[in-house]
């Protein structure tokens, strides 16, 4: 594989756990990338990716679905998000399901984390480099999914930060700009799909009114994600990108905590991996 391949990963919440189901496929072929970029929950598969730890990821997600430790609204009224980031980021990679960061910080593959800053309504990036230790990491994963509307934002490194989906969804042109012009696209959404405006954007006039340029992003989200869709379209069709994405709808939400549909949805990324995988080693030797 050239070392101008890089991957994108799309966020997108518990619907997340289809990119689980490819990366474990991949981590069983033993495929791997030099350069990573993620978006929220993509960004938090990355890690496991790196880490080299097949399975994890699946079982967090399911066994801990209904876990009202990891979500629930009973974390939001007592601290004020659904997540519970000490929980998730503390307590399960360091006693439940131990997280290899030996393996993780020795890497050499590089991994960019997409942040969205609430003052100016952008994205900021971070790389592995910016967290060299496990309580560095704990804080640029929980700033990853500290989504609008359920999560505080995080505090860190002197920023106020939120889930990076809200800039930007779809980071392609830092990819670009980075010097991965040849990518291989992971979305959690099927070919076809646009973003319509979400009845939740109106309310960010007020819940955010103090992040005037924050608002501004939020309700032209959807815009940015389907131009991005359609560019990226674009560029598969000249063969500059690979793009997998679920070959089925299935009809888990962000926050779906079925632990039927988050198997079915695992099993799909799976399959989908494995029945791309030729065409995918292919496009990689041009």
């Amino acid at each position: 594989m050239g070392m101008d391949i890089g991957l994108l990963l799309e966020g997108g919440g518990m619907r997340g756990i289809y990119t689980a189901g490819v990366l474990d496929y991949w981590m069983k072929r033993e495929l791997h990338f030099p350069y990573m970029i993620g978006v929220s929950s993509g960004a938090w598969h990355a890690t496991n990716y790196i880490s080299r730890q097949p399975g994890r990821a699946k079982s967090i997600t399911i066994d801990l679905a209904k876990d009202h430790r990891a979500i629930s609204y009973r974390n939001w009224i007592l601290k004020g998000s659904v997540f519970g980031f000490e929980f998730l980021f503390d307590k399960v990679p360091n006693e439940l399901y131990p997280f290899d960061y030996t393996k993780y910080f020795q890497s050499e593959e590089q991994l960019t984390f997409v942040l969205t800053d609430p003052h100016t309504g952008k994205a900021v990036y971070y790389t592995k480099e910016d967290t060299p230790d496990q309580e560095t990491l704990k804080q640029q994963l929980t700033a990853a999914i500290s989504l609008p509307y359920v999560a505080k934002p995080a505090q860190w490194l002197g920023k106020t930060l939120f889930d990076g989906g809200v800039a930007e969804p779809l980071p392609l042109q830092k990819a670009i700009d980075d010097g991965y012009g040849k990518l291989v696209v992971l979305l959690v959404k099927e070919k076809g799909y646009r973003k319509k405006r979400s009845r939740l954007d109106l309310p960010a006039r007020w819940v955010y009114s103090k992040y005037p340029l924050f608002v501004e992003s939020i309700m032209q989200r959807y815009v940015r994600y389907n131009k991005i869709i359609d560019e990226m379209e674009r560029l598969e069709a000249e063969g500059r990108l690979f793009i997998l994405r679920p070959s089925v709808m299935i009809g888990l939400d962000r926050m779906g905590r079925n632990p039927v549909e988050l198997e079915q949805m695992y099993k799909m990324g799976y399959s989908d991996a494995e029945q791309s995988y030729d065409a995918l080693e292919r496009w990689m030797s041009r």
